[in-house]
């Protein structure tokens, strides 16, 4: 990887800009003459918003790993931007989820885990223990949104910081 991070914004970043994509794509022509039957009416106007800003903050991440080294204080600002807003979109999916999550599935721990990361989910019920076992996957599908936005964002603090000061000390050379 080098001196800088640069692969792993970029493999990061495309991965949730095409995640998000696809998502978008898949729930944008929904949002307008559909509702699902016995959720809010924003439920579908919400899934397009968060799966549209996971696509922004990826694309964000890929610009950081692209601009890295040549514009460290664009790359700095624009990744810190990009992290964050990824933890405004985890944080609100964690509370759609805790608040408003009523289909889990059954499966257990690993395909709760495995539709966190993918967003998607099966939409039926099953046994108890299933059921707790996916919503345990989830939980922790989210700790790992939540691991990706900090460590985005120190990886971006700390590879912008020592491109300035490497720059600071060839200007003084």
């Amino acid at each position: 990887m080098g001196r800088s991070p640069r692969a792993l914004f970029l493999v990061v970043g495309a991965y949730l800009a095409l995640l998000g994509g696809w998502r978008v794509a898949q729930v944008l022509p929904l949002v307008s003459g559909y509702h699902v039957v016995g959720e809010p009416d924003w439920l579908l106007p919400y899934l397009a918003a968060i799966t549209s800003v996971i696509t922004v903050a990826g694309v964000g991440i890929v610009i950081t790993g692209l601009t890295i080294r040549t514009r460290a204080v664009l790359a700095g600002v624009l990744g810190r931007g990009s992290a964050a807003l990824l933890a405004v979109v985890a944080l609100a999916h964690t509370y759609f989820l805790i608040n408003y999550e009523d289909a889990f599935a059954d499966g257990g721990f690993i395909w709760g885990f495995f539709h966190m990361l993918t967003l998607t989910r099966l939409p039926t019920t099953g046994t108890e223990a299933g059921i707790l076992g996916y919503r345990i996957g989830t939980g922790f599908g989210m700790a790992v949104w939540f691991a990706c936005c900090a460590l985005m964002f120190r990886l971006t603090v700390l590879s912008t910081r020592r491109d300035e000061q490497e720059e600071a000390q060839t200007g003084e050379a």
